[in-house]
């Protein structure tokens, strides 16, 4: 009998479960059978899977604790020719876990968003918030309906999450732009209750409520907005509990407005919180005290790996910085580059399920070959991470480890060659949004390895070559930004255009021994 870490370790299951006893005996996975036993014990998402000579039986509350125990089963058989008999229960550290698409820029579309849902799902994530920055009918345009293409959307979303088990929510944002006092707060809120029941109408059942960003900091207000929504909810009878982000959505509940909010707002409301500051780690401490001013477990957004405030870079570094608290609920804050995103949600995915054992390296390794089949593109891509994981300095004071470890820029030239010969074929999404990242940093190992040899080399004529190469990949490196800012630009709407950067690599390590060769 091995430790139970260590037998995790070894089935490879992610996210990590809680208990797994090993049981005498092993069984062949070419023939095996499933069965369900209903077990009312049970809470809906926790689920017991005992594997015993060939027969696989699921005991859970519902259909979502067996969605768990079949995507657990669904790890183990691919995997292993034999699987050892096995005793596992298991259930969620953390109630809400998932993602909320609320960054600034181009927004993922409804492809980008089914190929997250349905991630989401194979990492026993649980909820989706919708709340694109730029999605006009969700902020400036909420008053108005959707179009009839974009509520078809929504339907094939909403199935989607049904399908994963995921609670999908749509959050309606009126900061700055619902108005107070009078005939205008009385229209405003007639749009506001049938905004909210057409999108009832088309299938959403679970709603939030953003003041962030935009308006003034009126707690009261904000308060007596959400529970109205709230009120006019819940006589539905089958609406999940509302979300607000408040304007001040930071801190450690020092601000008035925070403990207005805390006293107002009905207790059943889940509050968004960010962390100490915008960007920031998350740590208990920080939870206990916003958690007195909110008088409920904080909601958390966590702003990784967003990089709408540092666009020139792309963030795929491990997960790390979060503390063990309660939460109401746990959400990423991703990229715009929603395929470049599945690093990270495998992470926070592991770690709310069970922070206990969560193991930030080796999730970190992991994920590359999860995510990515080939071998060898598995191996180039925690490559690429590995240079790929800092946001440079930035307004919002946060920053990241990167270039860790032992590195050459030969392994790293070796690893983007593969990259750009593999990539195009067998993940061209993931090529489409990397291609300008991918170039650069291999320009830039390159251009390192041409430096370092002219280091070693006397000759004039030989020096001249070795610049003249330098030279060249410079000249690549600029058109690569050019084209990269083009595609982009174009791939996007005109106000995100003008926020467009060149791609930025390697910038905490790499790029400055490129350039300390150069001297």
């Amino acid at each position: 009998m091995i430790g139970a870490i260590m037998l995790m370790t070894a089935i490879g299951v992610y996210p990590t479960p809680k208990q797994v006893q090993e049981l005498p005996g092993k069984f062949g996975t070419a023939d095996y059978i499933v069965y369900d036993v209903q077990d009312w014990k049970l809470k809906p998402e926790e689920y017991e899977l005992t594997l015993t000579n060939g027969v696989a039986e699921i005991r859970s509350n519902g259909d979502v604790g067996a969605f768990y125990a079949r995507q657990t089963l669904g790890q183990l058989v691919p995997k292993l020719a034999e699987i050892p008999n096995l005793s596992i229960k298991d259930k969620p550290d953390i109630p809400l876990r998932g993602v909320v698409e609320g960054y600034y820029g181009r927004p993922w579309g409804t492809a980008g968003r089914i190929s997250t849902l349905e991630f989401m799902g194979r990492c026993k994530m649980n909820l989706f918030l919708y709340g694109p920055k730029d999605d006009p009918y969700h902020h400036e345009k909420w008053r108005e309906p959707y179009p009839e293409k974009e509520a078809q959307d929504f339907q094939r979303l909403l199935e989607v999450a049904r399908k994963n088990k995921i609670r999908f929510y749509w959050a309606i944002h009126l900061g700055g732009t619902f108005r107070k006092g009078g005939e205008a707060e009385a229209a405003d809120t007639e749009s506001l209750l049938k905004k909210l029941d057409a999108m009832y109408d088309l299938g959403v059942r679970a709603f939030a409520a953003f003041f962030d960003d935009f308006g003034d900091a009126d707690a009261e207000f904000h308060a007596k907005i959400c529970n109205l929504i709230g009120a006019h909810l819940a006589k539905k009878g089958d609406v999940q509990p509302l979300i607000m982000c408040p304007n001040v959505y930071w801190g450690r509940g020092e601000h008035e407005y925070t403990k207005i909010l805390g006293e107002k707002l009905d207790p059943q409301t889940m509050i968004i919180w960010t962390g100490h500051r915008v960007c920031a780690d998350i740590l208990a401490s920080d939870v206990k005290a916003v958690s007195k001013s909110y008088r409920r477990a904080p909601f958390v957004w966590w702003n990784w790996p967003v990089n709408d405030y540092c666009r020139s870079k792309v963030l795929m570094g491990r997960t790390y910085g979060l503390e063990r608290a309660k939460f109401s609920g746990f959400v990423t804050n991703p990229m715009e580059n929603c395929e470049a995103n599945k690093v990270a949600l495998f992470g926070v995915a592991d770690w709310c399920w069970n922070g206990k054992a969560f193991d930030s390296n080796r999730n970190w390794d992991e994920a590359f070959k999860r995510i990515y089949p080939d071998e060898e593109v598995a191996r180039a891509m925690k490559i690429f991470a590995t240079h790929n994981s800092d946001q440079a300095p930035n307004g919002q004071l946060y920053r990241r480890e990167e270039s860790e470890g032992e590195w050459t820029f030969a392994e790293i030239a070796e690893a983007m060659d593969v990259l750009k010969r593999k990539l195009p074929m067998e993940e061209p999404q993931l090529w489409w949004e990397l291609e300008g990242w991918i170039t650069d940093l291999d320009c830039l190992a390159k251009m390192g390895l041409k430096l370092q040899e002219l280091e070693k080399t006397e000759g004039e004529m030989a020096r001249k070559h070795i610049l003249r190469d330098v030279w060249q990949l410079k000249e690549i490196q600029l058109e690569n930004a050019n084209k990269h800012v083009e595609k982009f630009r174009a791939a996007t709407f005109e106000n995100d255009a003008r926020q467009v950067k060149p791609p930025a690599t390697g910038t905490l390590k790499v790029k400055p021994e490129v350039e300390r060769l150069m001297k």
